[in-house]
């Protein structure tokens, strides 16, 4: 007896629409906190990751907070977010202007919220979801290759179309998780 392998399902993060994330963390959040602010959320301990978060910063003249569930990533300046709980993590992605991220999750909530946002692959070799979904709404070009390129952060993205990509993958999604438990 074998397996039949249907095909794969998207995060369960990305199950959920922007509309029922809103509602799972409620309205009674402080939408002001971040949203003129670089917000960066990291994972893994990268120099280069930190160097361009200042260098940014400093360039455009935003200040930044570091949302990290580590202290060590903490010490590396900005202001401080540590550990936040889950409603707390995704309202503060939802209310920031920009994002850099080494993160999947990071990426995914930016995504749903539709942020200006970059990201910075990992330095371990981890990064294949982030490129996954990348590739899959076609935001590829949201990834930093260039340390002195601060353009990527700022650009401006077309959410119609990726909107519309993670609306019909979610749709799949959910037919196939409805029919693997059906069967």
């Amino acid at each position: 007896m074998g397996i039949n392998n249907l095909g794969i399902v998207l995060d369960p993060v990305l199950l959920l629409s922007k509309e029922e994330w809103n509602e799972f963390i409620g309205v009674d959040c402080d939408e002001k906190a971040y949203n003129d602010n670089l917000l960066v959320y990291y994972l893994h301990n990268n120099p280069d990751f930190r160097k361009y978060v200042k260098d940014f910063s400093n360039n455009k003249h935003v200040k930044y907070a570091t949302m990290s569930p580590t202290w060590h990533h903490l010490i590396h300046g900005g202001d401080k977010i540590f550990a936040p709980e889950v409603k707390d993590f995704i309202r503060t992605i939802k209310h920031c202007r920009y994002m850099v991220t080494d993160s999947f999750h990071g990426t995914v909530f930016a995504l749903l919220f539709n942020k200006k946002f970059a990201v910075i692959m990992p330095n371990d070799g981890t990064g294949t979801r982030i490129k996954s979904i990348l590739e899959l709404t076609n935001l590829e070009s949201r990834i930093i290759t260039d340390l002195n390129d601060f353009s990527v952060v700022e650009r401006e993205i077309d959410y119609g179309p990726v909107n519309e990509i993670i609306g019909k993958e979610r749709e799949r999604s959910i037919k196939m998780l409805d029919m693997m438990i059906k069967n």
